[in-house]
């Protein structure tokens, strides 16, 4: 294996004498692709198209395909290169057992492995920084935006510098599998969540209003929204206060989407406790702890014909007495026999869209109110001081 870096070095220099100013000028800057790519055309003239578009760009929406390329072209130099080949020469491996010759193809894999990382990153190809992954048991590449960013610079818009800034402010300039919000100490483990530092918060503030001037980055911006999803709900616990930690969760909760899976997962965690959100659908009625709500107890949310609209929120569950579930009276000043309601469509955040109907006597016969509801846990202090959370429902709208 000395031999083979020995050998690579040698070339190296010789590129090093004829001169370059760019990855794509001499035959001697490829001479690094041949060995370790066995001169993988297709794959070689798409590294080419790449640098000659990077030293050529044009426009703010070159640079975002430029990003998604050098991403592509990272998991290329990944997956492609030849570690396997032995250079010691002679006889002895055909007298190897089946066991044995397996050892020696992971002991060739590994010191090829280690020689090429150390000379690919020693010449420096543009973008690109070679190392392993998996416990070092792998050959991976990532990238380095740092070419993307001064290519940005040439640009007359500021918009990619400015989607490149959020982006490397989450992965590093040298681009790192852990984003900057959490702490990752091994492979097999999720690691510490920062929520509640603030950050993940501003992250999203800044996402939000770049999304709302400009679609560059789309999809790189929507996958760290989805990791910083993931990463809430499947982690090794929090770094910051249970306060801190809820107060952060409340102000990014309208930012992102979680699946309702993600939140049943959420929902197992003391620190959101106070979410779960104790209802469910059957038969298109709602229904809590496995009893039907009152219709009574949504109608009245409703605008009463006089016109009056001034009920905004019904307590659901018991609170220090009893909630509208238990009532003696569930619809106060009205017959609760002649009240429905539809479930016409499910919008986000556990809000409604419902039509209450009401029988009336006389020739109207009903009356119908569109109305905008969502369950929520509203927090109610007893008289001893404490705290409990309450499942309501609110009226934020009509349609």
């Amino acid at each position: 294996m000395k031999s083979l870096l020995l050998l690579l070095i040698l070339l190296y220099s010789a590129s090093q004498v004829q001169g370059q100013k760019n990855p794509i000028s001499t035959d001697y800057s490829w001479k690094w692709f041949d060995i370790y790519y066995e001169g993988d055309s297709l794959l070689k003239s798409e590294l080419i198209a790449f640098y000659e578009r990077l030293y050529n760009v044009e426009n703010e929406k070159n640079i975002e395909e430029l990003f998604y390329q050098q991403a592509d072209l990272a998991d290329e130099l990944s997956y492609s290169i030849d570690l396997s080949r032995s250079y010691n020469g002679g006889s002895e491996e055909d007298e190897l057992s089946e066991v044995e010759k397996e050892e020696y193809a992971y002991y060739i894999y590994q010191t090829n492995m280690e020689d090429a990382i150390v000379f690919l990153n020693e010449i420096g190809i543009p973008g690109f920084d070679f190392g392993c992954a998996a416990e070092c048991t792998e050959f991976d590449v990532t990238v380095d935006y740092s070419i993307i960013i001064d290519a940005a610079k040439k640009t007359t818009s500021t918009y990619d510098d400015i989607g490149i800034n959020i982006i490397t402010d989450v992965w590093g300039i040298h681009r790192d599998y852990v984003p900057s919000f959490q702490s990752v100490e091994c492979c097999s483990c999720p690691g510490f969540n920062a929520l509640g530092s603030g950050e993940q918060y501003s992250l999203l503030m800044r996402i939000k209003k770049y999304q709302d001037k400009t679609n560059l980055f789309s999809d790189e911006l929507q996958m760290i929204k989805n990791t910083m999803a993931n990463y809430i709900v499947w982690n090794d616990g929090f770094r910051m206060e249970q306060e801190a930690v809820c107060q952060e969760f409340e102000l990014i909760r309208p930012l992102i989407d979680f699946s309702q899976e993600a939140m049943v997962e959420l929902y197992k965690n003391e620190h959101f406790y106070k979410y779960k959100l104790n209802y469910t659908i059957l038969d298109g009625q709602f229904f809590v702890n496995k009893e039907r709500i009152p219709p009574g107890c949504i109608a009245q949310l409703k605008t009463d014909l006089n016109g009056d609209n001034s009920q905004a929120s019904i307590y659901l569950e018991r609170n220090s007495l009893r909630g509208c579930m238990d009532a003696n009276i569930a619809f106060p000043g009205g017959n609760e026999e002649k009240v429905s309601y539809i479930i016409d469509d499910h919008l986000v955040e556990d809000s409604y869209l419902l039509t209450v109907t009401e029988l009336l006597d006389g020739s109207m016969g009903s009356s119908q109110s569109r109305i905008i509801v969502q369950f929520v846990n509203k927090s109610y202090t007893l008289k001893d001081g404490s705290k409990i959370n309450v499942l309501s429902l609110d009226k934020i709208g009509e349609w």
